[in-house]
């Protein structure tokens, strides 16, 4: 697969030892990239060689997979739209998390059944962590500019930092 907005390494994995899977996001998109010269343009992406979108190249989606590690095949797939933009956190309770554009999801690892969404207001592309504190299990994700300067200079006006209590 080969995307500009993206490829399975973009994202962080997981993986999950008690089903002995891999979690991955993964796009399935094709744009062409070829080796001729482009010249760089400032204010513009630059792929380091000629990109070319192909929109023709049908369907387009996203998709959350957990890969079984001995034969490589799908155990479950969850294909949100919009497609996946974070890296993906697994609990040892079995919860499997990851955020779509404004959304955080919580998902059971075992079938990839959804468990709950929670409205971010803002882009999610970061990747959630977990902490615990006083005995009590958290789970972290930041939703906003990916600019980090901007968390000292606005207060918090722009960006936010969700927690949520106890996940498995």
């Amino acid at each position: 697969m080969s995307w500009s907005r993206g490829r399975d390494d973009w994202m962080s994995p997981t993986y999950d030892p008690k089903r002995n899977c891999f979690n991955v996001t993964a796009r399935e998109k094709c744009d062409v990239f070829s080796t001729a010269p482009r010249p760089t343009m400032q204010g513009t992406l630059n792929y380091g060689s000629a990109y070319f979108p192909n929109d023709e190249a049908a369907p387009f989606y996203g998709a959350l997979r957990a890969l079984d590690l001995k034969t490589g095949k799908a155990v479950w797939e969850w294909k949100p739209f919009p497609p996946t933009m974070s890296g993906v956190l697994l609990t040892a309770g079995g919860v499997v998390f990851t955020a779509t554009r404004r959304e955080f999801h919580a998902l059971d690892a075992k079938s990839g059944k959804a468990l709950w969404p929670f409205p971010v207001r803002r882009e999610c592309l970061f990747m959630p962590m977990t902490y615990s504190m006083d005995g009590k299990q958290y789970v972290v994700v930041a939703a906003g500019s990916a600019r980090l300067r901007w968390l000292a200079v606005d207060g918090f006006k722009k960006n936010y930092l969700f927690s949520f209590g106890r996940v498995g």
